[in-house]
């Protein structure tokens, strides 16, 4: 097991590695791993209780503790405990400094940025991001640090509507993973910065990165994480076109192999690209199908979902029972258009 993100092709070695008795050295780093690849996938929902021994296990090994304890804060904030999580943040970076691991120091400033990013400490998040870059400047630190920053700037200028600023940013992250051989990266940083060249009309600009995207993507082979940020891109790209035929191609790709292309937070993005265009074009029959589609699925997922999980769905909730009120409220459907709104609503309250 690597920190490679194709964890999907390694299921064979993680079962090989879960089922073998190890030394006990081995064991830790082993768990270290799996924690590691849990927090970067959907299990992170639900990996606070497998934590906690995880952590007891590596107190004798300090490098091993301190990284467990931060890949640790992930689940704790994942299941909304925010508390727990700078509590082990913290623990974390006393380790650190008593053992003097200056290479894991700056991930220490990563890990609270993301934090206030979603706690909505945004201007606080802005200042760590940039301590943390002065830092990366004066240090001989992994290329990757410095794009985790980066990072914490874009997801900032998303949630305040700053795309010059995201724009800015996702073009940062995109060249230090093109010119350090990191792929995922590349590819991730590019898809970024296509959105924010849509929203600021930069079209050659969007259509550039999102070809450096797909050549980053094909660099890194089947797996399913990276294919996802790709399509998701894909389909900003295609609604701004307004291009109904090929989003509902993608769309009829998921439905008929829904393990192999489908994703909640994909599918979700592309019904409510559908909707909106459907709407702009009056097609309310269209946008019933779509929001009901959706809703169907959200019934049948979301109660198992964490709060924090949840609130990532926001946005796109919101877009698909704008459209949906929008169309009723068109046709005179008053009624309608207030039960469409009310139930997107009493969604919001569980938030």
């Amino acid at each position: 097991v690597t920190t490679s993100p194709d964890y999907d092709r390694r299921v064979a070695e993680v079962q090989l590695l879960s089922a073998d008795p190890l030394p006990f050295p081995l064991r830790v780093w082993r768990d270290y791993e799996f924690l590691y690849r849990d927090t970067r996938t959907s299990a992170v929902a639900t990996c606070v209780a497998r934590a906690g021994p995880v952590i007891s296990e590596a107190a004798p090994y300090p490098w091993f503790e301190s990284q467990i304890l931060l890949e640790s804060s992930l689940c704790s904030a994942a299941a909304q405990d925010f508390t727990r999580a700078g509590v082990l943040v913290d623990r974390a970076e006393h380790i650190i400094n008593e053992t003097k691991l200056t290479q894991t120091s700056i991930r220490v400033l990563n890990f609270r940025g993301q934090r206030l990013v979603e706690t909505g400490y945004f201007r606080e998040a802005i200042q760590l991001a940039s301590d943390g870059l002065a830092r990366f400047d004066k240090g001989s630190f992994p290329a990757r640090r410095a794009y985790d920053f980066h990072g914490i700037v874009m997801l900032v200028a998303g949630q305040l509507n700053l795309p010059n600023t995201g724009y800015g940013a996702s073009r940062m992250m995109a060249d230090i993973g093109e010119n350090n051989g990191l792929p995922l990266f590349q590819m991730l940083g590019r898809c970024r910065e296509a959105g924010f060249a849509l929203s600021l009309g930069l079209r050659t600009e969007a259509g550039a990165a999102l070809k450096s995207a797909e050549t980053a993507l094909n660099q890194l082979g089947d797996i399913a994480t990276a294919k996802t940020y790709w399509r998701t891109s894909r389909v900003a790209w295609l609604e701004s076109e307004g291009d109904l035929q090929s989003l509902y191609r993608m769309l009829e790709e998921a439905r008929e192999n829904p393990a192999k292309n489908e994703s909640l937070y994909f599918d979700r993005n592309l019904i409510a690209a559908l909707c909106r265009l459907e709407a702009r074009m009056g097609h309310r029959a269209r946008v019933e199908e779509l929001a009901e589609r959706f809703w169907k699925n959200a019934a049948e997922i979301y109660p198992g979902l964490p709060p924090g999980a949840l609130r990532a769905f926001r946005p796109e909730l919101e877009s698909i029972s704008r459209a949906l009120t929008a169309v009723r409220l068109r046709d005179g459907d008053q009624i309608g258009a207030l039960t469409a709104w009310q139930r997107f609503l009493a969604f919001d309250e569980r938030l």
